[in-house]
This record gives structure tokens, C-alpha cells and sequence, in this order.
């Protein structure tokens, strides 16, 4: 049987991240859906409800963010203080923001960047059984800051 040797060293990345001081930080994400006409139409005719659909998007950023190091190896859960997650439309294209406040140090950034993609891609289930061909991105960090 061929196993790999498991590194016996510390991981300093992490220990040094918990050495860090704490003060309240914030990040804000951005993510874009863009749709097709036939699912805006959809949407603006009600066929689609918009109140309902950012409602489990919402729920899905939120759940996510919450439990990043399901999603992403290496990333720590944390105590999240403020949690917010905004939808604009600007013609067909649906803008996704996530604003998040924490006095923990660790990946604020990443929770930002999580919720956000989370819920760009509930959208994109929701509505594909209409249409696939739904763009999603860029995703980005817009802020972070260590207040």
C-alpha cells in the first residue's frame, strides 16, 4: 500500500493568523448575473417571482458565508457581525453586494467573495430550466478595510 507521509510541520500560516489583533473589519463583494430576455421578461411579467428568488439567494449567500470551510479548504468559520445582502438590476443584468462587518481577523474577504457566488449561482438554478445561457461575474472584492 502507497501512502503519503503526512508533513509533520506546523502550519504557520494558520497560527499566525490567529495571533492577529482584532478590531472591526469590513468587506464589501460584487457579483454580476446577466440574463436573457426571456428570463427578465419572466421575471418583470411575475412569471418568475423576484421577491422570492432574492429571498433564497439571500439565504444561500447567508449559509454560505457562514460555513465557508465547507466550500473552500483552509478557510476558517467566523463570527460574523453584520451581514448584508443587496440586489440591483441595471437592464438585464442583476448586481449582487455582499457588505459584511466582523471583529474577527480571519477571512472576511473570502466570506465577502462566498456569499456573493452563492448567490449569483441560486439565481442561475432557479431560472435555468428557462434559459442556461445566464453570465455570471465578474466576481470581486470591492473593499476591505481594517477599521
Amino acid at each position: 500500500m502507497n501512502r503519503r507521509k503526512r508533513s509533520s510541520k506546523p502550519n504557520f500560516f494558520s497560527l499566525a493568523r490567529s495571533f492577529s489583533s482584532s478590531s472591526e473589519r469590513t468587506a464589501i463583494a460584487n457579483t454580476t448575473i446577466e440574463c436573457s430576455d426571456l428570463i427578465y421578461s419572466l421575471i418583470q411579467e411575475g412569471r418568475i417571482q423576484e421577491d422570492e428568488l432574492c429571498y433564497s439567494a439571500r439565504v444561500a449567500g447567508t449559509l454560505a458565508a457562514k460555513n465557508p470551510g465547507q466550500w473552500i479548504p483552509y478557510c476558517h468559520s467566523t463570527t460574523v457581525d453584520t451581514l448584508r445582502i443587496e440586489f440591483t438590476w441595471d437592464e438585464h443584468t442583476l448586481m449582487i453586494q455582499a457588505f459584511l462587518k466582523s471583529k474577527t481577523s480571519t477571512s472576511l474577504d473570502t466570506l465577502a467573495m462566498t456569499a456573493v457566488s452563492t448567490a449569483a449561482l441560486t439565481i442561475f438554478d432557479v431560472c435555468k430550466e428557462y434559459d442556461k445561457g445566464m453570465v455570471i461575474g465578474p466576481t470581486y472584492l470591492s473593499r476591505k478595510s481594517d477599521e
